[in-house]
């Protein structure tokens, strides 16, 4: 990790956003290894991004229940 790096989560953690978007934001981000990674660790969360990237307006079935 650089210290710029550092210093983009800093001001990331300072918007207050729920750590299952930011976790989402990466799986949007990454690619090779970074995704595989992603996918083993945040699988249910992988699988709903990819679910939601393949429906109109990112909704799915369970949303509103």
């Amino acid at each position: 990790m650089s210290l710029y790096n550092y210093q983009k989560s800093i001001k990331i953690v300072a918007q207050n956003f729920p750590l299952d978007s930011i976790i989402m934001a990466a799986i949007h981000q990454a690619s090779g290894y970074e995704e595989e990674k992603l996918r083993s660790v945040f699988s249910a969360l992988y699988f709903e991004v990819m679910e939601r990237d393949n429906n109109s307006r990112g909704v799915i079935d369970t949303d509103g229940k």
